[in-house]
């Protein structure tokens, strides 16, 4: 069951909302780096370019969505208090300084300004868990979305963990970095902080903007607590360099928990109240697609050869990151982002002259053609790259970059258009009886 939203005990403006206007950069920044894609970007995973291109959508546009959002939902939905927001507003100010200056430096491949920047995304995440943790703990409101915003953040310790570790082992060279670590930090990041939490948020985003009949269901909570065991066991084994069976099988274990998901969210929908169809709920359906497609094409690079180019291994991994990241969790996403701000800006700025003077409805403050725009962009973007990188087309992965980065434009124009004055008022019930 969704916890019942309390709009009243929304933190401040200043905390949610300029993470989540300043998260699609992140995007636009990949979209233009893919532009230089070349050989290299087809034969190791590990290339400067494609682990700037990587983090500047997990941690610019990704990570830092989550956080406005997670603000939000845990203060206004969850009734956990976020114990100081100034706290917050300086975690976001070190959050959108680190991010770029460690893209800059993993595509110049700098490892002295790496370490840098990984010490102040150190200290951004450090803060952001402190206040998610917090929260978490003094949450009035508890169920399936707390935890799996818990089981999210001990993803993100632990995947940031791995990640300052191995920017030590390239600064100090302690320790090779194997495709082995490489690939459990990755997932960790992607499936035990970005997916999980996206899991659990859909569970209360999902029925609330679809207005979905709800039923008591355990399939929630067993999609997140498989993937969490199983995203556990896949980071366990993978420095290890298993075999092909074994890689096998961790990747089809890892695709159960996202499958019951799915499930649970396809069977919500057949009961929906709402059948037309928001950005919202075009968001989700458009990310399932990308969320099976993802599995397919993962478990195709664990099996490797013949599926895999020898000369070109990398092939099947990037599509696989551009369906998983670019479409799965960028639709997802589009879809809350374009639903929050909205609805978190006539809060603030119009709850108050409610009944007393004329204000908008939630609807005046939308562009809905550039809503859908964005996401349209968005997923063509990762369906493109994916496309590109399978066949081994550079035309084609620079072709998705540059519409990544139309879609990460059209995004923010359509987050700035809700600042916009309204495009129209509705009158205050009383004047209305009155002119009547």
């Amino acid at each position: 069951m969704t916890a019942r939203p309390a709009p009243a005990e929304s933190p401040p403006f200043s905390v949610v909302l300029p993470l989540l206007f300043l998260a699609p950069i992140g995007l636009v920044t990949a979209g233009l780096l893919l532009l230089n894609a070349d050989g290299d970007t087809l034969v190791a995973i590990n290339a400067p370019h494609t682990v700037a291109i990587v983090h500047a959508i997990a941690l610019g546009w990704a990570s830092t969505t989550i956080m406005g959002a997670s603000y939000q939902l845990l203060q206004a939905v969850l009734g956990g208090h976020i114990f100081s927001y100034r706290l917050a507003r300086l975690q976001a100010a070190i959050h959108v300084v680190a991010v770029p200056l460690f893209v800059w430096a993993a595509y110049r491949w700098d490892t002295a300004w790496m370490a840098l920047a990984g010490t102040l995304l150190a200290t951004s995440f450090l803060l952001y868990s402190i206040l998610a943790a917090t929260a978490l703990a003094r949450a009035s409101r508890r169920g399936v979305v707390h935890f799996g915003m818990a089981m999210g953040l001990i993803g993100l310790l632990v995947a940031f963990g791995f990640g300052l570790t191995w920017v030590g082992a390239l600064y100090h060279l302690w320790f090779p970095i194997t495709l082995g670590l490489l690939s459990a930090h990755a997932h960790l990041g992607l499936i035990g902080w970005l997916g999980i939490t996206i899991l659990s948020v859909s569970e209360q985003l999902v029925p609330m903007f679809s207005l979905t009949s709800q039923r008591p269901s355990r399939l929630p909570w067993i999609a997140i607590g498989l993937t969490a065991v199983a995203v556990t066991l896949f980071a366990s084994v993978l420095p290890f360099q298993p075999g092909v069976p074994v890689r096998v099988l961790l990747a089809l274990v890892l695709t159960v928990g996202p499958a019951v998901w799915a499930f649970g969210i396809v069977r919500g929908f057949r009961r929906r109240s709402r059948r037309k169809l928001d950005i919202h709920g075009r968001a989700t359906m458009a990310a399932l697609p990308c969320l099976l497609l993802a599995a397919v094409v993962g478990v195709g690079a664990a099996i490797g050869t013949p599926f895999t180019n020898d000369a070109e291994p990398a092939r099947w991994l990037l599509a696989y990151g551009a369906l998983l990241l670019g479409g799965f969790v960028g639709a997802t996403l589009v879809g809350n982002s374009l639903k929050i701000v909205p609805f978190l800006i006539w809060i603030h700025r119009y709850q108050r002259l409610a009944g007393k003077a004329p204000v908008p409805v939630i609807s005046d403050l939308v562009n809905v053609r550039l809503q859908h725009l964005a996401l349209g962009l968005i997923v063509l973007g990762s369906y493109t790259v994916a496309a590109g990188s399978l066949a081994g087309s550079l035309l084609f992965i620079r072709a998705g970059g540059v519409i990544f980065a139309a879609g990460g434009v059209s995004l923010t124009g359509a987050l700035w258009w809700s600042l916009l004055p309204a495009h129209s008022t509705r009158q205050p019930i009383g004047a209305r009886k009155a002119t009547t």
